[in-house]
């Protein structure tokens, strides 16, 4: 099987091979190397669906205790009305900043439409979209058939070839 480079799948496991190797702290061997040229579709599904939820997890926990403690800490110090009061500033100050990007992606998008470039973008994420669908399908068939098929990367002037 031969997946393009550019396609959402390769970019989703290299993205995530990233996480990885930051995550294990990899200076002297990187995971990207190694999987340069292929890998098998059952690894490739795993490191998508299992490795990086899994990393991104542990992550969110730790985020969710260091807000906790965040938290808790300030009551014990101000009390709540000193507290209420810092967290109105802050949620005012991140409701602020939502708002603003908010704006921005809502001014990109006029200007996109404007120019007419999102009837050329629909089609093409429909046709890989089809593609991404056919992935699952294909992985779906490996896990029936206990044989995962080897996946190739190549760049799309490859592919042609």
């Amino acid at each position: 099987m031969e997946l393009n480079r550019k396609s959402r799948w390769v970019k989703a496991f290299f993205w995530s091979l990233g996480i990885i190797d930051k995550f294990t702290n990899h200076e002297y061997y990187s995971q990207r190397q190694k999987y340069e040229s292929g890998t098998d579709l059952c690894h490739l599904i795993r490191v998508i669906f299992v490795y990086m939820p899994l990393v991104f997890l542990l992550h969110l926990s730790l985020f969710a205790a260091g807000v906790l403690f965040c938290l808790v800490l300030p009551i014990i110090w101000f009390g709540i009305k000193g507290y209420f009061i810092i967290l109105g500033v802050v949620a005012g100050l991140i409701v602020s900043v939502i708002l603003f990007g908010g704006v921005l992606v809502l001014f990109n998008k006029i200007i996109e439409k404007i120019k007419g470039s999102t009837r050329t973008e629909k089609s093409e994420s429909v046709e890989e979209d089809s593609k991404n669908l056919s992935v699952i399908k294909l992985w779906l068939q490996a896990k029936k058939d206990k044989i995962c098929p080897i996946v190739v990367f190549r760049n799309s002037s490859e592919a042609a070839q």
